[in-house]
């Protein structure tokens, strides 16, 4: 097996990783009375039904790679209108360091297409191609930012902060982290992003426990989640003679800036000049 497949198939699984979000929270005057359960719950549910936000994403990555450490950094800074509607707009960057290079990417995204642009590139992908999941946060954001259930926060206490926040945080069991990120472990196991390498690759994926830890201002809403983890990505592939395990640290973060204020996303003056992403598949 090439170092340079694995390589490649590494970076695809870093970059399925991407994330955003939408959550919720409680009474702004009686979080001091709550217990983990009820903040967290009341928290989650509060953020879900804004309609507009701002957020800060950030997920980096340390992979093992055949006895190498690669660092992966990606980033969203995110502004999201019409959230609740049935045509949601965003716009923001997108940062990423990958393999000692870093990148930045201005998105606009009106409800159905992807709007990209990075120096002279313009490019323009619909929301629903498959390309197009290393762009979205939402779905990574719908996927990650869960409540707790109360098994698992009754003994947990609740941390006062200064600036009238409370703190939930508290390590998971592995098992019990996959179930309750069932829809993100999906995602990261997804054997489409990689069928192009290997027709037959299977994968399987071990979590060990992880570390989480939820913010929830004194408003009610969540003012930042994060989460700590090891995954051990196992692919095998029996017509490529592959059996080879990826062993990556995990910590992503979500951070909600004034959450409850009202947002507006403005579109840029040139979408016109935006080509389509298929037409620059064609010049590669």
């Amino acid at each position: 097996m090439k170092k340079s497949a694995i390589r490649r198939i590494t970076i695809l699984l870093v970059l399925s990783m991407v994330l955003c979000l939408a959550l919720g929270a409680c009474s702004t005057n009686d979080i001091k009375k709550l217990s983990a359960y009820q903040l967290v719950k009341g928290a989650v549910e509060k953020t879900a039904a804004l309609d507009s936000y701002e957020i800060d994403e950030k997920v980096t990555t340390t992979t093992d790679l055949l006895g190498e450490s690669m660092d992966t950094t990606i980033s969203f800074d995110v502004k999201v209108a019409d959230a609740t509607g049935n045509s949601p707009k965003a716009s923001g960057t997108m940062g990423m360091f990958l393999m000692g290079e870093e990148m930045a990417l201005d998105m606009y995204y009106d409800g159905d297409m992807i709007y990209m642009s990075s120096d002279d590139v313009k490019v323009k992908i619909s929301a629903s191609d498959a390309d197009a999941k290393t762009y979205q946060f939402s779905e990574t954001q719908e996927s990650l930012l869960k409540s707790l259930p109360e098994d698992i926060l009754k003994d947990v206490q609740v941390r006062d902060n200064d600036d009238k926040s409370r703190t939930v945080a508290l390590t998971v069991d592995g098992d019990k982290f996959s179930e309750i990120y069932s829809e993100l472990i999906s995602q990261l196991s997804n054997e489409e992003a990689y069928s192009e390498l290997f027709d037959d690759l299977k994968t399987s994926i071990s979590i060990k426990d992880a570390d989480v830890s939820i913010t929830v201002l004194e408003n009610g809403y969540i003012g930042e989640y994060v989460i700590k983890f090891t995954m051990d990505l196992t692919m095998k592939s029996e017509s490529s003679n592959l059996d080879y395990t990826v062993s990556m640290d995990i910590n992503a973060s979500v951070a909600f800036k004034d959450p409850g204020t009202k947002v507006t996303v403005t579109a840029p003056t040139d979408l016109d000049q935006y080509i389509d992403y298929s037409e620059l598949e064609s010049t590669d």
